[in-house]
Order: C-alpha cells, then sequence, then structure tokens
C-alpha cells in the first residue's frame, strides 16, 4: 500500500479548532431537532384545549383533561432526558456490541488503558482489558498463559467479532495471537505505537545486566535484530491500523534513535507491511492511549476501517508529566 505522509506533510496536519467546532455543530443539531420535536409534540396535544369551552365539550376533551395532562407530562420527561443527552441515549442503537481485547504494554497495567476502556464501553462494545506480569514471561509464554485464557473466558459468543486495541508490546503479542490461534471472528486490530520492526533502544540496552533483570525476557524480543521474535512473526491475518506518536520526552532514548520517534519507537518502525491505515499524533509513547484524539480515531478504524477522522489536537490537554501505570 502507499505510504501515507507524516507529520510535516500539510494533508496529514489537522486543524484542531475547526474539528471541535464541528463536533459542537453536530451535538447542537441532534439537540435541536430532539428540542424542535418537544415542540412540535406539544403544539398537537395544545391544539384541541385551545377549542372553545363548548366546543371542548363536544369533542369529549374534558372528559380527557387529565389524561392529556398526564401524557404530556410523560412525554415532557422522556423528551428532557433525551435532549439532556442525545449521544449517551443513541450511541448504542447501532452497536452489535462486539468484543474489544486491551492489551497493554512492557512495563505497565491494564490501569494504562482505563481511559480507553471507559470510552469504549460507553459508546457500546464488551470490553476485556487484560492484566498480566509482561516482565517475568516471555512474549509466547504470556500469550499461552495469560491471553490466551482471558480471551476463552470472556469472548464466548461467536455471533460477535473480537477487536484488538493495544499499546507497545502488546501489539506484537497480538500478532504472535492471531499467528498461533487463528480467529475465526476477528474483527480489526488497532496498534498503538508498537515496535513492528523492534526499537533501536533495545538494540542498546539489551545486553545491560540491569535491565534484563529488571524488564525480562520479552525485551530482548523487540530487537531491530533481524532474526529477533518480533521481525519472524509475519503479516497479520487481520485488518490493523497502526497509530504512532513523534513527540517525546526521553531525550536520551530520542538520540539514539533515528528518525521521527515517541521517545521509545521510530515512527518507520512502528509500521507493519500488511497495515490498512497508517496514523501520526502530536503524542508521546507512555500516553498516547489517553490522547481525546486517540480514542476517537480507534474507535472509527473499528467501526470503518480507516484512521481518516477529524483530530482534534488541544495543546491544553497534553501532559508528559500525566501519572503511569
Amino acid at each position: 500500500m502507499p505510504a501515507r505522509p507524516l507529520k510535516n506533510d500539510p494533508a496529514f496536519k489537522r486543524d484542531s479548532s475547526s474539528s471541535c467546532k464541528s463536533r459542537r455543530r453536530g451535538k447542537t443539531i441532534r439537540r435541536r431537532r430532539i428540542t424542535g420535536g418537544i415542540y412540535g409534540i406539544f403544539r398537537g396535544l395544545n391544539s384541541k384545549s385551545d377549542l372553545p369551552a363548548e366546543a371542548s365539550a363536544q369533542a369529549g376533551i374534558g372528559q380527557k383533561g387529565t389524561f392529556f395532562k398526564g401524557l404530556k407530562l410523560s412525554v415532557l420527561i422522556v423528551c428532557l432526558v433525551l435532549a439532556s443527552s442525545p449521544d449517551s441515549c443513541f450511541s448504542t442503537e447501532d452497536r452489535f456490541h462486539d468484543y474489544v481485547v486491551l492489551i497493554h504494554g512492557l512495563s505497565r497495567t491494564s490501569k494504562s488503558f482505563q481511559k480507553m476502556e471507559n470510552h469504549l464501553k460507553q459508546i457500546g462494545f464488551d470490553v476485556l482489558n487484560i492484566d498480566y506480569p509482561s516482565r517475568e514471561y516471555d512474549i509466547q509464554t504470556l500469550t499461552s498463559k495469560f491471553i490466551r485464557p482471558a480471551i476463552q473466558n470472556h469472548c464466548t459468543d461467536k455471533e460477535k467479532k473480537i477487536h484488538f486495541v493495544t499499546h507497545s508490546m502488546g501489539g506484537i503479542i497480538v500478532r504472535y495471537y492471531l499467528k498461533t490461534y487463528p480467529t475465526e471472528n476477528i474483527g480489526r486490530v488497532v496498534m498503538l505505537s508498537p515496535p513492528n520492526q523492534g526499537s533501536k533502544v533495545v538494540d542498546f540496552l539489551k545486553d545491560q545486566m540491569i535491565v534484563q533483570k529488571f524488564m525480562g525476557p520479552a525485551f530482548d524480543q523487540l530487537s531491530t535484530d533481524p532474526d529477533a521474535f518480533v521481525n519472524t512473526l509475519g503479516d497479520v491475518d487481520a485488518e490493523v491500523g497502526v497509530i504512532t506518536g513523534n513527540q517525546s520526552i526521553n531525550w536520551i532514548n530520542s538520540i539514539i534513535i533515528p528518525g521521527e520517534d515517541d521517545g521509545k519507537v521510530s515512527v518507520d518502525r512502528a509500521r507493519l507491511k500488511n497495515m490498512k491505515d497508517f496514523l501520526v499524533v502530536k503524542r508521546t509513547h507512555p500516553l498516547i492511549m489517553k490522547a481525546d484524539e486517540v480514542l476517537d480515531a480507534v474507535v472509527h478504524f473499528i467501526e470503518t476501517g480507516n484512521l481518516n477522522v477529524p483530530i482534534t489536537q488541544s495543546p491544553d490537554t497534553f501532559d508528559p508529566y500525566e501519572v503511569q501505570h
């Protein structure tokens, strides 16, 4: 597939103000439609009561006045609920409640995906946020001992698609999982900052004894060496969207990594040969999964198979020192 442009290409830059305005306009239009519907209902209900007293009596309206008052009150309550939160009321109507499996990265926990989990659940997906001891075993053992059993226990309905959203090493785990355990009801896969071709940071640190003891056996498997584990997995038998960042708060790592990077993985090495779409955002490796524009892009890819969604890049929401999990 042709390469997508990176951040220096104007085609890749999003206008944050116009994106925010378009979203607000969409919500405003929906609220106005509901409000208009409320007004129409009440005009219809009130039209009979505006008749002269004699005509009302002949029509039998006087005998049903209590009924119409109660009906108007019920309609008012329902419509006010819908108008106050149209998105939450209608967002799950067209959902099939597919499974979405979240797999965090090395040295992280499932808490790092808490915001993503909440966002997907609110939309209507059946979310499985897996926690696993990423530093204790290699990728093969982590997959067979923790990832696969969790999926087998939770994703029991074969009529539902199983989508994956991963961060960092979680993407490599999914690649191994799908290669080893073919999944008939596989949906789409969104990888956030995956070291699909390895990381130069791993190359630089993997021979350090203290790093080996602290990071565990899976760390070495993320090397850029041609025979490294990550480079033996091949293509993914699913539609894959890759989102990676080009901002770093670790300038030492960025010196080691050639080209644009997120502090851990270069933009180029996040790419996957048979990926369906690719997106670069101004985010760092540890916090990319918490960015609002990334949440939107993840949902858009799961639903449509592409990442071409209006991106909101709000500088005041970027906190590089946010607590990590």
